[in-house]
């Protein structure tokens, strides 16, 4: 089981404080570049699209700053059944496994 650190909250960023604007913009710098962000639909594997929804900026509402797919109804009924078959592997592994898979889910999203 891995050790946990010690529980903080994340600090407050306030946008109104130059030190964050400046992190922010240059986080921003080399992401216009890949606009608009496609986000999939994926259910076992693979790519499904029932169509697209777009989603603009609102000082903009001309740019579009990311699309994202659309599931048909098939594609939910696909990923109901894949999720369920996915509880019962994830069911019959140990709970330190199932832990020590949650911690790593954590770090890798921070």
């Amino acid at each position: 089981m891995p050790t946990l650190a010690p529980f903080a909250n994340e600090p407050v960023l306030e946008l109104r404080r130059a030190p964050v604007r400046a992190q922010l913009e240059d986080a921003l710098v080399g992401l216009s570049d890949k606009l608009p962000l496609r986000v999939p639909v994926m259910v076992e594997d693979s790519v499904r699209s029932g169509g697209e929804l777009l989603s603009t900026y609102p000082g903009a509402p001309d740019n579009v700053v990311a699309v994202a797919a659309r599931a048909t109804d098939a594609d939910v009924n696909d990923a109901v059944a894949e999720a369920e078959r996915g509880f019962r592997a994830w069911r019959a592994l140990r709970a330190e496994d199932r832990a020590a898979a949650l911690v790593r889910a954590a770090a890798w999203l921070r």
